[in-house]
């Protein structure tokens, strides 16, 4: 009976083991797609960013020349 529940434990021990293993791997892959789409987001809010300064810019010169 005692070596029956030392085995069931080791096996449980194994088996939580490998779990949590596989949970670590899974979060790595999620952390991973998280940081491309992340990148994303930035370059295009940097993009857009950058486009609306140039135009604002533009329309300052524009409004400076035509007055």
């Amino acid at each position: 009976m005692v070596n029956e529940n030392i085995i069931d434990k080791g096996l449980n021990e194994l088996a939580t083991k490998s779990f949590v293993k596989d949970e670590i791997h899974r979060l790595e892959l999620r952390v991973e797609q998280t940081k491309g789409e992340l990148t994303k987001a930035i370059f295009w809010a940097g993009l857009i960013q950058f486009l609306a300064i140039v135009a604002s810019i533009f329309g300052i010169i524009n409004y400076m020349l035509h007055k």
